[in-house]
């Protein structure tokens, strides 16, 4: 390869590979924000071993993928 050839590749497709792969990155580069109505729920009386359930809805207020790792009960 010449090194004109070299002296293109590196000035001209390396930045626009590069550029390409890093700006959309940062086009969402917002935060994500749970946002929970109702945080809390009283079960009442439940008998031992009998499953009880209950629907939180989580939604996400901000502009950013919001990822949920964990869910811990008190």
């Amino acid at each position: 390869m010449s090194d004109r050839a070299i002296l293109w590749l590196f000035l001209v497709v390396v930045p626009v590979c590069f550029f390409g792969i890093i700006i959309p990155a940062q086009a969402g580069d917002g935060k994500p924000v749970a946002s929970i109505e109702v945080d809390s729920h009283n079960f009442g009386f439940a008998y031992e071993g009998e499953d009880v359930t209950h629907d939180f809805i989580v939604k996400n207020s901000g502009d950013a993928a919001l990822e949920i790792k964990t869910v811990k009960t008190h």
